[in-house]
């Protein structure tokens, strides 16, 4: 072998070993931390490639645009919390939207509660900085494995992913939302 082709490889196999070593580490997700922006990169994934799993919503008005899950069923989702990804593309913002089943929807004063008996989110009077809360705490107890209930006052009215079907739905929507938000 030619000497100098012999060194060019040596250098870029030392080169290659080295930026192994040394790659950075994955960072932890901060969850706590609210922001809503969205790079163009993540936008332009979403609109082209993810969005063709999703309708936009009727009630949706320019420029915002609510889209929502085409695999959910009003039978799937009588029971559970719904999340609907809300996209501002002037601001270059994202929000998630959470929203109790049809069947809950008579109850005034509830709330969402992780791993039973622990923290609790109030689910009335929501702003954009609570769906986003609630979402996040979803997120993390669907991917442990953990159980979400729905509470109004001392009563355990359900868990709210008993099933799988609705689990999935919000798994899928919710990872889609914190991969345009950059938090996935």
């Amino acid at each position: 072998m030619n000497p100098p082709v012999k060194w060019l490889l040596v250098f870029v196999g030392v080169v290659l070993f080295l930026s192994f070593l040394f790659a950075p580490g994955k960072t932890p997700v901060n969850w706590s931390e609210i922001d809503f922006s969205t790079t163009s990169d993540a936008r332009l994934y979403f609109h082209n490639v993810r969005s063709f799993y999703y309708h936009l919503d009727a009630t949706s008005k320019k420029p915002m645009r609510i889209y929502s899950l085409r695999r959910r069923t009003p039978e799937d989702d009588s029971l559970s919390l719904q999340f609907n990804i809300v996209q501002h593309p002037n601001n270059d913002q994202a929000y998630i939207y959470a929203s109790l089943g049809k069947a809950f929807k008579h109850i005034d004063s509830a709330s969402v509660v992780f791993t039973k008996g622990l923290a609790k989110e109030p689910f009335y009077r929501l702003k954009a900085e609570n769906h986003y809360r609630i979402a996040a705490k979803v997120y993390q107890s669907l991917e442990q494995e953990n159980p979400v209930y729905l509470v109004h006052r001392q009563d355990t009215l359900a868990n709210l992913y008993d099933l799988k079907q609705s689990q999935i739905n919000a798994e899928i929507t919710l990872e889609d939302y914190f991969k345009l938000t950059h938090k996935h």
